[in-house]
């Protein structure tokens, strides 16, 4: 969410620029943290204004975004292709068959797992 940046405790604009030009994919994760599934507010401020904000400070189109909260369903689906976003993350849910490439899965991932934790909950995530 971009209403953290540059706000003590979290990533300033010097630290995304810098995880940007070492190769990590800097995506939108809207505003302010809304779970989109039951958001009726202002869509523009939640989708498109976080991408145009990470765009100037990277340099770089934005055009990848993880759901808050891993919350999706297919109308959510729906807005961000209308924004022009070409995929998303969740976290548990099945892949929407109608848009695949916005209900790609995730994980959050534990730095105290070892290597055979992280393994193990791989593949539990990833199999269908």
């Amino acid at each position: 969410m971009t209403v953290t940046l540059n706000k003590k405790g979290y990533l300033s604009h010097t630290q995304l620029r810098r995880l940007h030009q070492r190769g990590h994919v800097i995506g939108a994760h809207t505003w302010n943290h809304p779970n989109l599934t039951h958001f009726t507010g202002n869509w523009h401020q939640q989708l498109e204004q976080p991408r145009r904000q990470l765009e100037a400070v990277t340099g770089a189109s934005v055009t990848t975004f993880a759901y808050p909260y891993g919350a999706f369903n297919a109308a959510v689906a729906k807005r961000l292709q209308e924004a022009g976003y070409s995929c998303a993350f969740q976290l548990t849910g099945a892949p929407l068959p109608q848009a695949p490439l916005f209900s790609l899965r995730r994980i959050m991932v534990d730095g105290r797992w070892s290597v055979p934790q992280l393994l193990q909950q791989m593949r539990k995530t990833f199999s269908y």
